[in-house]
This record gives C-alpha cells, sequence and structure tokens, in this order.
C-alpha cells in the first residue's frame, strides 16, 4: 500500500533501501528531527547522506547539535533552485586558492556578526 500510495504520489517507487521516518532508530529521530516533514519525500541518497551526520550527532557538543540543527531547518526550508545556488556557490568557493577562501570566510562572519548586532569577539561561531 505504501510503495503504490508513493508511485502515485511521485511517479516513481522507492529504492530498495528507502527508510521512511517511521523506520529511523530514536536516536536518528532526533538527531534529524528538523527533517520530521520532509524525512519520507527525500530522495534515498540524501537520506543516506543525512544517516552518516546522524550517526555522529551523539558524539558532538550540545552547542554543536544546536547548530546542526539550525542549519538543517534552514537548509530544509530553501526551495530547490535556491539549494542548487548554494551548492554551486560553495563548489566556486571550493575552486578557489585558500586564502581567498579564508578572506571570503572572514567577510561573511563579519557580516552576520553585523547582522546581529555583535561585536566579532562574541561570534558563537568557531574559530573565531
Amino acid at each position: 500500500m505504501f510503495v503504490a500510495t508513493l508511485l502515485l504520489v511521485t511517479g516513481h517507487a522507492p529504492a530498495a533501501d528507502f527508510r521512511p521516518w517511521t523506520a529511523l532508530s530514536s536516536q536518528e529521530k532526533v538527531a534529524l528531527a528538523p527533517l520530521a516533514a520532509k524525512w519520507d519525500s527525500m530522495p534515498t541518497t540524501q537520506q543516506e547522506k543525512l544517516l552518516v551526520v546522524a550517526r555522529d550527532y551523539p558524539k558532538l557538543t550540545p552547542q554543536r547539535q544546536k547548530l546542526l540543527h539550525s542549519r538543517l531547518r534552514s537548509w530544509s526550508q530553501l526551495t530547490s533552485e535556491e539549494r542548487q545556488i548554494a551548492r554551486d556557490n560553495f563548489r566556486k568557493i571550493q575552486s578557489l586558492p585558500k586564502q581567498d577562501q579564508t578572506s571570503i570566510r572572514q567577510q561573511w562572519l563579519d557580516s552576520l556578526c553585523q547582522e546581529f548586532g555583535r561585536s566579532p569577539s562574541e561570534s558563537p561561531v568557531p574559530g573565531r
């Protein structure tokens, strides 16, 4: 019944290793909680990548866990076009020399600090 419904809605059957939200462990659900509503509609390849993140979630500090949830929430709210732009920008930056990458990162962090009314020394971002 589930496969038939998915086939009707998406136009294709799930991959053999598709894991619905209800089949995730409690640890995986905690780690991936911001994605709960969208999990079952995600491509299997994306689910697999996120499950790797979920595996390491308990090893993160509470601050890092909170940061991960915030980023997952933000990413899940982007449209597919916005996600593609973010991926393209990431690839472009990765192709630059390290010095340019560092400069761009610093500019981005400074703009975030300004946006949220903090001085760079107050930034919660690691490495600052």
